[in-house]
This record gives structure tokens, C-alpha cells and sequence, in this order.
């Protein structure tokens, strides 16, 4: 009897701990994204709105290329979106992660807006990316 009790015990151990180290990869990467959120927050991406607190990026809608990131930025205001029913697309961000340059798309792909952010977030967002090992390529999600 002891001797179920003890396998129980060690596989649900095992359990836990597989379960603990992939929750922590999730949340690395939310950390990180959080991180490059507040760029967005204290850049002159889409001026014109004026509450700030409430972009967000979600994870489903990021895609990476060789030397750029894609972001699709909303506005998550519970407020204004209960009526719609889902989050409302505010705009969409092109990040070159080895220029170092952040681009408005939202009005032309073709003809985008250079963004002005803060390059010390950006520095924070790159030590993130370090400190978890984490290639910013993995941050999109995969179908």
C-alpha cells in the first residue's frame, strides 16, 4: 500500500514540475511582450489616441520574418468594446529587430510611418528577450 502511495506521490511530482517549467516558458514570453507593450504605450504610434493604458498586443496576431516582427495593436478598453463584442484593431506595428526601427502600416505597408519610441524600453525589451533565451523569432505563434 505504501508503495502505491509513494509512485502516486512521485508522479504527480513529475507531473507538476513539467507542468511548472511550461507555464514559466508561456510566461516568459508574456513578460517580454508586456515589455515591448509599454514601447508602443510611450511611442507616437497613432497619436491621435489619446488612452494609452489600454493598447495591447496579443499573441495570436504576431508574425516574424528574417529581420522584422509584426504586431497587431488593440485597444483591450472593456468599456468601449462590450458593444462590439471583441477587441477593436486600432493599427498594426513593423518592428525591425535587427535595424533597430519600429514603422507605422497601418494606413500603407508600402509607404509606413516612422515611429518614435523609447530606446531604453527597447534595451529593457532585448535584455528580456536575453535573460530568457528566448529568439524573438518564437514569439509568434505557430498555426
Amino acid at each position: 500500500m505504501q508503495k502505491k502511495i509513494k509512485a502516486t506521490i512521485i508522479f504527480v511530482l513529475q507531473f507538476l514540475l513539467i507542468l511548472s517549467i511550461t507555464c514559466n516558458a508561456n510566461a516568459k514570453s508574456i513578460d517580454c511582450v508586456s515589455i515591448f507593450e509599454e514601447i508602443i504605450k510611450a511611442s507616437d504610434f497613432l497619436p491621435e489616441v489619446t488612452s494609452r493604458a489600454t493598447l495591447t498586443i496579443d499573441l495570436y496576431d504576431i508574425y516574424v520574418n528574417d529581420d522584422s516582427i509584426f504586431f497587431k495593436v488593440y485597444d483591450s478598453d472593456t468599456e468601449k468594446n462590450k458593444n462590439r463584442g471583441m477587441l477593436a484593431t486600432l493599427g498594426w506595428l513593423k518592428y525591425n529587430y535587427k535595424r533597430k526601427s519600429m514603422e507605422n502600416i497601418t494606413y500603407d505597408e508600402l509607404n509606413p510611418v516612422k515611429v518614435i519610441y523609447n530606446k531604453a524600453l527597447e534595451i529593457k525589451f532585448n535584455q528580456c528577450l536575453d535573460f530568457y533565451k528566448i529568439n524573438i523569432k518564437d514569439l509568434a505563434t505557430s498555426e
